[in-house]
């Protein structure tokens, strides 16, 4: 028979109906709500938190201390850090990989094979594509759009609503500018056109009549 007991969570004062997971080595593991859906494979490690309605598929890795909260996704693959927090309605595809002490807030979404560090703060509907690696101390905003393949350096930072390209490179506070490999890595920003609307990857070094048209 499995013991069952009521949770609540200090932070958020949220009682739930909970287990402690059982490993399939045997070992003890995370607290984790009644009504989720998790793979047999799961590893859930001592004081990580589960909140209800999250779903798991396949075999994911959450690390001690972590804490998974309600309606979030975490998809076969995943390791989530010590410590971390993935807020509510956050998917997390397969193969990511997150490191410790990463703060994820809601509605975001961070796809296949990206990796994030250390001591890394994501805010709100953020989307963060495949294939991205995301330094130790690193800090993105709310609504942020990160395209395929993009690398932030540590100690980087990425302002709200900023929209990056497939491939870009980002060094510092990203407002709109960054590093983009033509044949060199070179200063770059997406242009905007007469219309107001934003097209085209082109190098700061340009020199553009305003009312060129990008594609």
């Amino acid at each position: 028979m499995i013991e069952t007991f009521y949770y609540e969570h200090d932070d958020d004062k949220l009682t739930f109906l909970a287990k402690h997971w059982i490993n399939q080595n045997g070992s003890k593991g995370g607290i984790v709500a009644f009504n989720v859906d998790i793979h047999p494979s799961a590893v859930i490690e001592k004081e990580a938190v589960i909140y209800p309605d999250t779903t798991f598929f396949g075999k994911v890795i959450i690390k001690e201390g972590a804490i998974i909260k309600g309606g979030a996704t975490i998809n076969r693959g995943s390791t989530i850090g010590q410590n971390s927090v993935i807020g509510e309605n956050v998917y997390i595809g397969e193969e990511v990989h997150i490191g410790n002490n990463v703060s994820i807030d809601e509605i975001t979404a961070i796809r296949e094979r990206t990796e994030i560090l250390n001591n890394v703060t994501i805010g709100s509907n953020v989307s963060i594509r495949t294939d991205c690696k995301i330094g130790n101390n690193v800090n993105i905003l709310n609504n942020a759009r990160i395209g395929n393949g993009v690398e932030v350096y540590p100690d980087s930072s990425i302002a709200n609503d900023i929209i990056l390209p497939d491939k870009a490179i980002v060094s510092g506070d990203c407002t709109g500018i960054f590093n983009y490999r033509f044949v060199e890595i070179e200063p770059a920003r997406i242009r905007t056109n007469p219309d107001g609307w934003e097209r085209g990857i082109v190098a700061i070094s340009a020199d553009i009549h305003p009312s060129a048209v990008s594609d």
